[in-house]
C-alpha cells in the first residue's frame, strides 16, 4: 500500500509541475501562435502524468540502490496514513459525485425555467440549450453567431473533454492544481472555440465582441457541458484583437508544443526513483530416497 501511495503521490506531483509549466506558456503560445495550440498545451499535463505512472526500464541491484531524500521522506510519511487513505479518498469522491449532480440538476431547473444558457449540454448526444430572453434581447444576426459558436463546441468534441476533465476532477480530487488546470483549461478551450467561429466568418468580429457584451452575465462552468457565460470577457475581447498566425507560424508552433511535450515527458520519466533489482529465489530439490 505505501509503494502505491507513493507512486501516486508521485504522479500528482508530475502533474503539478507540468499544470505550472502550461500556466507560464499558455499567453505566449496563444499570442505567438494561436489560442488553438494554446488550448492544444494542455495536453502535456495527462501525457506527462501518463509518463510518470508508467514501469520504470531502469533496475539497480539492491547494493548500489539509494533512495533521493524526498522519496524516502514521503515513503516514511505515507506508512503512517497508508490504512485510512482508500476511505478518504473514497469519502471525497462520494462527495464531488454530489457536487456535480448537483450542479447538473440546478442547471436543469434554469433550464425549465428558460434561464439556462446559451450553453450546450450532454457527453453522448450534446444538445444545444438557449434563454427565452435571447428571442427579444437579441437580433437574428445576433443569435445566429451565438448558434455558431455552441455549435462549434460540438464539432471539437469539447463536451467530451470537459466530461473527462471532470472525471479527472473526481478521481484526482486531493490534488489543488487538477481544479486549476480544470478552469484554465476551459477558458482556453472557450477562446480556441471562439477562434473557430472567427476563422469560419471572419468578417463579423465586431458583431461577435458586441453579442459577447450583451450576453455576458457571469456564471459557473457545467461539469458536464460548455457554458457561454462562464468565462471572464475582457480576456475573450482581448483574444479577438488577436490576429490569426499564419501557416508558417502554426508549424512553428506545432513543433514548439511537441518538443514541450517530449521535454515535459522525459523529465517526468527521469523523475522516478530506479527499481530495485529482486534476487531471484532458487529452490534446490534434494533427493532423499535411500540408495
Amino acid at each position: 500500500m505505501t509503494d502505491a501511495l507513493l507512486a501516486i503521490v508521485r504522479v500528482n506531483v508530475v502533474l503539478a509541475a507540468a499544470t505550472l509549466l502550461v500556466l507560464a506558456a499558455r499567453r505566449p503560445i496563444r499570442q505567438w501562435f494561436g489560442a488553438h495550440l494554446a488550448y492544444g498545451l494542455w495536453w502535456v499535463v495527462p501525457l506527462a502524468g501518463l509518463t510518470a505512472s508508467l514501469p520504470l526500464a531502469r533496475v539497480v541491484k539492491p547494493e548500489a540502490a539509494t533512495l533521493r531524500p524526498l522519496w524516502h521522506g514521503l515513503s516514511v510519511a505515507l506508512s503512517t496514513v497508508s490504512g485510512a487513505a482508500p476511505y478518504v479518498w473514497a469519502a471525497g469522491l462520494v462527495a464531488g459525485v454530489i457536487a456535480v449532480v448537483a450542479a447538473q440538476r440546478a442547471f436543469e431547473r434554469r433550464e425549465r425555467d428558460g434561464e439556462a444558457g446559451p450553453a450546450v449540454v450532454g457527453v453522448l448526444t450534446p444538445r444545444l440549450v438557449m434563454p427565452r430572453r435571447l428571442k427579444t434581447d437579441f437580433t437574428d444576426a445576433e443569435r445566429a453567431l451565438i448558434r455558431a459558436h455552441e455549435r462549434a463546441h460540438m464539432d471539437r468534441e469539447d463536451p467530451r473533454v470537459n466530461a473527462a476533465v471532470t472525471l479527472a476532477q473526481l478521481i484526482l480530487w486531493f490534488n489543488p492544481m487538477i481544479n486549476v488546470a480544470a478552469h484554465y483549461m476551459r477558458l482556453d478551450q472557450e477562446l480556441a472555440c471562439d477562434a473557430t467561429v472567427m476563422a469560419r466568418l471572419p468578417a463579423v468580429k465586431k458583431r461577435y465582441a458586441e453579442t459577447l457584451l450583451k450576453t455576458q452575465l457571469g456564471g459557473s462552468p457545467l461539469p458536464l457541458g460548455c457554458q457561454w457565460l462562464a468565462h471572464p470577457l475582457e480576456e475573450r475581447i482581448g483574444a479577438l484583437r488577436l490576429a490569426a498566425p499564419t501557416p508558417r507560424r502554426r508549424d512553428i508552433g506545432m513543433a514548439a508544443l511537441v518538443t514541450l511535450s517530449l521535454m515535459m515527458c522525459a523529465a517526468a520519466w527521469a523523475a522516478q526513483p530506479a527499481k530495485i533489482e529482486e534476487a531471484a529465489l532458487r529452490i534446490v530439490f534434494i533427493d532423499m530416497t535411500p540408495r
